[in-house]
């Protein structure tokens, strides 16, 4: 084969690796943000953390709900998963369960019970169902089929949770954040504690925002390092 074929052949490989993947098309047509394939260079130099690009303040679920605080927390968050935590003990992460999981739950009025009662339980199958029947429905339509007395009684929720969901220790870095976003396809990240409680989430747009940081941020934390390191010389030297 001729050389100028070669190099033909060359760049058309190289445009076509650098073109986003079907599933980056699919999240910008769902008006997700698309990431690089690779965390952006100014960001790996500043030395961010994830609690640095996290929204503070998750809100979490505990095993067993009161039906009315369920909907509560749906109402006002879109989640698409919610930290399960241990409610009555140190707020430590026991799991996640999907949104999609919970709508599917509250649409079954026979595992509502009151207290002192004991809760139904849904098979796998069952839940599959479920998931089938509420889909499409969103948390406003299953709240008009329940009454005042559905939404005073409890829920079972730890049985239908996955466990050990993907989390990032908040001294973890942004770009290690970064990397699972692209290398799972996952859409938020779950940031904990050294005691592994919920302090914050990542969603993609956060760290789209890296992108933001370039080079020119980079070189003025260095030479503020250097400037720092060399007045610390000068005091060692002239004490």
């Amino acid at each position: 084969m001729s050389r100028p074929y070669i190099i033909y052949f060359i760049s058309v490989g190289n445009w076509v690796s650098k073109r986003p993947g079907i599933y980056d098309i699919l999240l910008q047509l769902r008006g997700i943000p698309f990431l690089e394939e690779s965390c952006p260079t100014g960001a790996r130099h500043a030395n961010i953390r994830a609690r640095n690009v996290m929204s503070a303040g998750v809100t979490t679920i505990g095993t067993t709900m009161i039906v009315k605080d369920l909907i509560g927390v749906l109402t006002r968050h879109s989640y698409s998963d919610f930290p399960v935590v241990d409610s009555g003990g140190d707020g430590a992460l026991l799991g996640s369960i999907s949104r999609v999981d919970l709508l599917a739950l509250l649409s079954k009025k026979e595992l509502f019970f009151a207290k002192g009662e004991d809760g139904g339980l849904l098979t796998y199958d069952e839940l599959d169902i479920a998931r089938t029947k509420s889909k499409g429905m969103s948390i406003e339509d299953i709240k008009k089929g329940l009454t005042v007395d559905d939404e005073e009684k409890y829920i079972y929720l730890s049985p239908y949770m996955q466990i050990a969901p993907i989390t990032i220790h908040g001294h973890g870095s942004a770009e290690r954040a970064y990397e699972i976003f692209r290398s799972l396809g996952i859409r938020q990240l779950l940031v904990v504690d050294k005691h592994s409680r919920p302090i914050g989430i990542i969603m993609r747009h956060e760290l789209a925002r890296l992108e933001e940081i370039g080079e020119d941020h980079h070189h003025i934390e260095k030479k503020q390092r250097e400037t720092m390191l060399s007045r610390r010389s000068s005091v060692r030297h002239f004490a």
